[in-house]
């Protein structure tokens, strides 16, 4: 499975099985590869995984400053509950890092196009959002620069996006609400420190705006939630931590994963947050989805480089029932 390509993983039969859902391109010095999956589940069920696929790269051995060839673009694979489709390009050359919501069968993708590659020559990123809302794809500008954006949609069908923005040595949080008809109002979220960075968002049903995001300037994972026409002061959740996975459960009460010599799962339960460690491990990768009765389901990778090769180990974890 390492091989720069997209599997799919479940439990659905009550073990564990894997499956390929997509085989990137070979034709170079270097293998091209398939990254930065982002899957949504349809109201119906259906599947749908977004991925960033990197070409092949023609150069072996390059400078330090060489990010290797631009990204090929966004793909997209589905599964109704038949098997998985082929993948099919729904953001062209230069797009990468998708966010991905899929409501009765529309697409809604938000990503950035990134640079050439080379890092003295990168230039402004743009954020964009695409839905075939309609029967064709619409794409649009949220902002002309940021980076990390994660998407969720209101009950109205309106779009939020939550980005980053950096300039010099301060990095600032961004909300765009926003549609493929209307164009993107952008506010800014009041942050922390200098250093604000990966902003995870997600909408209660009540409309509630939640975001959560990693404070590099004060080295904490920091939470705000937008009620009443205001953002609430950010909340250290924890510190010495940076923020992995937000979810919301069907009651509203709000999930976060945070990794700093461990995992850190947390919850306001009781009312205000409180973390218990997961795995004391160092945590290459990790996310987390909520079920109906409010348990959530963690997926992580836990890392070691003591050893040669370095090894990796993919870990399920669930929270007992609330």
């Amino acid at each position: 499975m390492q091989d720069g390509g997209i599997f799919y993983l479940t439990n659905a039969s009550g073990s564990w099985t894997h499956e390929r859902l997509t085989t990137p391109p070979t034709d170079g010095a270097e293998p091209g590869r398939d990254a930065d999956p982002a899957i949504a589940i349809d109201v119906d069920g259906s599947l749908w995984i977004a991925f960033t696929r990197y070409p092949a790269d023609p150069i072996a051995c390059c400078p330090v400053d060489y990010a290797g060839p631009p990204p090929a673009g966004i793909s997209y694979v589905h599964n109704p509950g038949s098997g998985w489709s082929e993948p099919a390009e729904i953001a062209g050359a230069g797009s990468n890092g998708p966010a991905l919501v899929v409501r009765d069968g529309v697409i809604h993708l938000a990503y950035r196009i990134g640079g050439t590659g080379f890092a003295e020559e990168e230039d402004d990123n743009p954020i964009r959002y695409a839905t075939d809302a309609g029967g064709s794809l619409t794409d649009v500008l949220v902002a002309e620069r940021g980076s990390l954006p994660s998407l969720a949609l209101a009950a109205e069908g309106a779009a939020h996006v939550a980005f980053d923005e950096l300039r010099g040595d301060q990095s600032r949080l961004w909300y765009a609400v926003g549609s493929a008809t209307a164009a993107f109002a952008v506010d800014l979220i009041p942050g922390s420190g200098d250093l604000n960075v990966g902003p995870l968002l997600a909408i209660g049903g009540d409309g509630g705006r939640h975001v959560y995001w990693s404070d590099w300037d004060g080295q904490a994972a920091r939470y705000s939630q937008y009620a009443g026409g205001t953002w609430s002061a950010p909340i250290g959740a924890p510190s010495s931590a940076s923020a992995s996975a937000l979810a919301l459960d069907d009651s509203g009460r709000v999930h976060l994963l945070a990794v700093n010599s461990a995992l850190l799962y947390g919850s306001d339960a009781t009312g205000s947050f409180a973390f218990e460690p997961v795995a004391e491990a160092t945590i290459c990768a990790s996310d987390m989805g909520v079920d109906g009765s409010g348990r959530a389901h963690l997926l992580f990778i836990a890392c070691d480089f003591d050893v040669e090769p370095t090894l990796y180990e993919l870990w399920y974890a669930v929270s007992p029932p609330p």
